[in-house]
This record gives C-alpha cells, structure tokens and sequence, in this order.
C-alpha cells in the first residue's frame, strides 16, 4: 500500500477520470458461491486437523508442500536459507536462523484459487500484447505509457515478476525474465519517485532474486544472480536521494544523474511513508552483499526522524543506536503509559463470543477538544503517532494532518515487519509498533453509531476558535489504503505466524489488537457493500456528532464539489483482501475467505475489460459504472497475488519465514549477520 497513489505525481500527467467509457461490460457469469455444506466440511475437516496437528507437522509434512492442483507452483521449500551470490563477494557469511512454528495446515480451496489465477492470465496476456515493456497499461485504449517522457523503467513487468513465480505462470515468468536481461535499464534522465521505485522495482528485483534463488529448477536458479545485480544498480542509483544533512531522502531522484530531487509542488516536505518504508528492501539488500551502506542509510532514517533519542528512560538498544548515529547527544521523548481507546468489558465480551460479532458492543466516546490537543505538539512525535510531513533539511515534522491513509500508512506498517524481518533481532522497532499502535486505539480509532463498526478517524491542524492556538480537528474519514492496518493487528498478536491464536492464552493488549484488527476489516468489507460489491477511496463513517445521518446509516460517500470524482472510485485497490488473507491464514476462520470471494466475484462482474485486462470504476455506487482507462501495477503485484494466497494452501509463502514489503513483495525472514545499531547482539 502506498500514498503516492493517493495523490499521483504531476509528472505523471494522471487523470482520475482518464479514459472513460458509457458502461462497463458484463463479464460472463461468475462461479457459483459457496455451498454451505461444502463449508461445514471444510471446518469439520480443519477441526480435525488441528487434532492431529502433532502428527501433521511430522517430517514427511515438512518435506513437501501440497498444492492440490498441477497449476500451483508445487516448488516451495520448506527450508529458507538465505541464498548466496557471487556478485559481491559477501563480508560475512549469509545464514539464517529460524524457529520452528505450529499452526493450523489450512487446505487450499482449488476452484476459487484457480479463478483468480485465470484473473491475473486474463490481466498479464493483454498488458504482453498491447504494452509490453511500458510502465503501465491502458485496457481500454489497449495501450501502455511510462511514468517519464524520457522512457519507462518496466514497473510493471518488475512489480509482477515475483506474482508469476507464485502463481507457476514459468512460461511467461522466462519472458519477463528475458526482459529484465537485455532490455531493463535505470539509466534514464528523468525524476521518479523515490518510495514508489523503492518499493515497486527494487522490492520486485529482490523477491525475484530471492524466489529464483530457492527454485528447484536449475534454469530458473540461474537467473537469480540477474535479479542481484539489477538490484545493486538500482540501490546505488536510490541512495542519492539520502544526501540531505538529515539523511531524510527527498521525494524524488533522478536515475540517471542518482540526485535527489525535492517535490517542489509539495514545498518540499517528504511524507511519513515516503521517508520510512524503505527499510526492509534496503536491509535485505545489505544483508546479501553484506555492503552496509544500504542498512545505514535506511536506518538513520529512523535514529533520525522517529524518535531514537535519549532520556533517563532509555534501554540499551536504543542507546546503541542514538550513539552509533549522534554520538552522545540528542534527547528522546520516552514511552508514555496509555490509556485503553476500547472499553475493557467489550473486549471481554468480544472474546466471549469468539470476537466475531461487533453489533451489540457499546459505543466510545469521541475525543474532547482538550484531548485532542493533546495529541501531538508541533514537529514531534507523541504517543508515537506522527503528523504526515517532514523537513528533510532537519528532519523535523511540518504541522499537518495525522493519518493512517494516504502519505501516512507505511510507516506504521514498516515498524511492525522490520522486526520480523530481522528475526527479532531489532526490539526497538516492537517497542515503536507497540508505542504506534497504543496511540492510534487511544486517539484514532472510532465506533459508528448505528452498528457499533470499528474505524480510523483523522486528525487535522486547526486554531481554536477562542484562542486560537493550535489544536486538532477529528475527522471520521477512513481512506481505502487504510485497510491494511487491520492486518496488520493480527500479524501484530501472531507475530508473523509464530504463535497461535487462543483467547484464553493472550494477555490484554492482544485481546485488544484482535478485536481491534478484526473490527477493522469488518469496516473496510462493510463498505464493499455497494451497487457494484466494490468499495470507495474513501469513506466517511458516522457518529452521534453527525446526528442526520446517525441513525439510518454507518458511513457514507462524500459527494464530489465538482470535478473527478475521487471517494467514490475504485482503483482495483489491495488493502482489504490483504486483511483478509492474513486474518484467514492467524485464525481459519472461513468467513475471511467468504468475503474474499465476494470481492473478487464483483471484480469479475465490473472491472473485466472483455479484450483483456481489468479497469478500475469510476464510482462504485452506479451500476453499470463508467470504467477507467487504467490497470493500475498493484493489481498484479498485489491485489491478485494476496488473493490467490488466501485461497492456497497455508504453507505455500508461510508467514513466519517470510513478510511482504508494502507492494507485497515477499521478502525472507533473516538473523541479521552484521553489527547494526538497534540489534540484540
């Protein structure tokens, strides 16, 4: 997920409304739903092997992975050791270290997996034959076009790379590879992006190097150190947007000439998720070479921007850190003690019943206008949640909204995953999360008034209107891409995999994450509930403050004030089926796959282009809608990857051997090899 896409660049030229056309077609019929009683012997079935899980978990289960069909890549290892490379001759030998795990085998469901593997054949054929090579495709147009007038860089060939490899499309995977060889070049005189080029093609190249590298066919092996060298390419090129006397990267550089370049549209501020979700892919790529530049620079992000400061407080991790970057100096707000945001006989109640239902659960107070002042102060972090901009110049935060969509939401995220990245090797980041994650149930999350559905609200800067010092304005908006948060929870309580689920066994703040993480995907699936099955940009959730609307409605679409139409789009987004695979691989609880299946059906219905490809709509609430002429990247290198995964076998891409940066590319579990500031060792 990322913001960039909220608010696309200029340079790209990009209309929201680009290409339209009087209705979308009717794709033919889609499968049937699911059988009920085809469900309730999937769950006798899954009861049953969780009885036998000991037995399951035995060498012979460890040895294989069973796909259930011939179209499934039946190649995945049950080992993970880091590959090695000859590119750069390595400092330090790549091992890996990783726990075993018990959890639920949770069994494929074939028919629906295969119909979104025909999905993304139907998506990937028409982007080949009408836009090979091009940066992104146009489906209704039936042409591609690149991010710059000086050429392309493939994002989309790179950004579906690792998605042909776990979806078994090796035909098609060899002639993407073939590109890569002989036509991908980042020599291009021209600004990017430098979060989107992070994530989409440096994450790409490394999942590519990484899934090649552990393949079992030797042909697809070969290609791994390809993947290497074009990674380190791209990285050095990547670094020249760190040279500010912050070490904050600017939001754009220059390929070619490897600058970095301010967004001066943007008075030059960088956003959260710009300047901090470049961790994990900058940190694998370290952790190959063993070169420690790429840790460095990704890392002084955080000693300098997220509060590696020091106070009396202050443990021994975090000193390491603040010393290894400033010496002795600097100070560090510490870790506050948090109020609960939910009402602790609620989540009692919620565990009672098995934390399904969210109906009856009593409603929370909104935040006063003194709490909220209370928030956060000016260019600092507080309750380690964060205004959206920064200064790259001192690495101070710009007085602007609080959010957990757009320019926000990967940072958050990044917290979470650099600690399951590094093998837990780096605590500082649990702390950051956990310190995250109690600010945002204390001043961000809210409860509708009507069916008590759990969302994230907003915190925008205003003066108060009597003395008019600075405060903050709760806004009930809730952007799509904030959808991956409940997600995120869960992979928060399980620790990417590693525990199970019991209620009876998880403290507090567990219970307290898992009703939370679970009350949030219900809210981003509730507003799937539309004309088309498809959910907005953007919705707006409803309070008692809002008293017209309070009793008829949980949220609603803000009406455009003329122009494009934004909040009611649907751009083939991937947030709430990322939720949702993972909720159902922490709890196999069939309703995540149910309203994944919802989903992907109202895709088929709407958003299938009948000469190939998908396009996203125009507003959700029309139907027929008005299609638009774009197949955003993400569609291949995520939203279909993560629904395919939440119909395949549970131990094809384990979550505890691997996490997924924020395009969802998949990434190994590592023990870190070299000193770094913030480790344990």
């Amino acid at each position: 997920m990322s913001d960039i896409r909220a608010r696309p660049s200029a340079k790209a030229q990009r209309s929201a409304a680009d290409g339209k056309v009087a209705a979308a077609p009717k794709a033919p019929a889609p499968a049937p739903t699911l059988d009920r009683d085809e469900l309730e012997r999937k769950m006798q079935r899954l009861q049953w092997l969780k009885m036998l899980r000991g037995m399951i978990m035995g060498w012979g289960l460890l040895a294989v992975v069973w796909f259930g069909s011939k179209t499934a890549p039946a190649w995945w290892p049950t080992s993970t050791s880091s590959p090695t490379t000859s590119i750069r001759p390595s400092k330090i030998p790549l091992t890996t270290s990783l726990p075993t795990t018990s959890h639920p085998h949770l069994l494929p469901d074939t028919p629906k997996r295969d119909a979104v593997r025909e999905a993304f054949q139907w998506s990937w054929d028409a982007y080949v034959r009408d836009a090979w090579g091009a940066d992104e495709y146009h489906p209704l147009s039936r042409q591609g076009s690149n991010l710059t007038a000086a050429g392309g860089v493939g994002y989309q060939i790179v950004d579906a790379i690792d998605g042909l490899l776990v979806l078994g499309f090796e035909e098609e995977y060899q002639r993407a590879a073939e590109w890569v060889r002989k036509d991908l070049s980042f020599d291009v005189d021209a600004e990017f992006n430098t979060f989107e080029t992070t994530i989409r093609l440096l994450g790409g190249l490394l999942s590519a190097y990484y899934l090649t590298s552990i393949h079992p066919s030797p042909s697809i092996q070969s290609d791994s150190p390809l993947y290497l060298e074009k990674s380190i390419d791209l990285a050095d090129r990547i670094l020249g947007a760190f040279d500010t006397p912050s070490g904050i990267p600017l939001s754009n550089v220059n390929l070619a000439k490897r600058e970095g370049r301010p967004d001066v549209g943007n008075g030059g501020v960088v956003s959260l998720a710009e300047a901090a979700s470049l961790q994990l892919e900058l940190k694998y790529l370290s952790h190959l070479t063993g070169d420690y530049v790429y840790w460095r620079k990704a890392e002084r992000v955080s000693a300098t921007g997220f509060g590696m400061r020091r106070d009396k407080g202050e443990n021994e991790t975090r000193k390491k850190g603040r010393e290894f970057f400033w010496g002795g100096g600097g100070q560090r707000r510490g870790i506050r003690d948090r109020e609960n945001r939910v009402d602790a006989e609620w989540i009692q109640e919620e565990g009672r019943r098995g934390y399904k239902s969210f109906e009856r659960s009593p409603s929370t107070p909104s935040l006063t206008l003194h709490q909220v002042s209370e928030v956060v102060r000016s260019q600092a972090i507080h309750d380690g949640i964060a205004p959206i901009f920064l200064n790259p110049n001192n690495g101070q935060f710009v007085a602007s909204d609080i959010r957990l969509g757009s320019r926000g939401d990967s940072y958050y995220e990044y917290l979470l995953k650099q600690w399951l990245q590094t093998d837990r090797q780096e605590p500082v980041y649990r702390d950051m999360y956990d310190e995250a994650m109690g600010g945002i149930k204390k001043h961000l999350i809210g409860k509708t008034s009507k069916s008590k559905l759990i969302f994230t609200q907003e915190l925008q800067p205003a003066r108060h209107p009597q003395s008019g010092q600075q405060t903050w304005q709760v806004i009930p908006k809730q952007d799509h891409l904030v959808c991956f948060l409940g997600g995120s929870f869960v992979l928060g309580v399980t620790e990417g995999g590693r525990r199970e689920i019991d209620w009876e066994h998880l403290d507090d703040r567990d219970r307290e994450d898992m009703v939370i993480g679970k009350g949030i995907i219900e809210s981003c699936v509730k507003t799937y509930e539309t004309a088309t099955g498809l959910g907005p940009e953007i919705a707006m959730f409803v309070q008692w403050s809002d008293e017209h609307r309070a009793h008829l409605m949980d949220w609603y679409i803000k009406p455009s004030q003329g122009g494009a139409l934004i909040d009611a789009r649907n751009i083939l987004r991937p947030e709430t089926v990322e939720s949702l695979f993972l909720a159902y691989r922490a709890t196999g609880d069939e309703i995540y796959r149910e309203w994944g299946w919802k989903i992907f059906q109202a895709f088929q219905k709407y958003c299938r282009v009948p000469t190939g490809g998908y396009a996203g709509i125009e507003d959700v609430q029309v139907d027929p809608p008005v299609l638009l002429d774009r197949m955003e990247t993400f569609w291949l290198g995520e939203t279909l990857k993560y629904l395919y995964l939440l119909f395949d076998d549970s131990e094809h891409i384990p979550l505890d051997k691997n996490v997924f940066n924020t395009e969802a590319h998949i990434l190994p579990v590592f023990t870190p090899t070299m000193l770094t500031p913030f480790s344990t060792s």
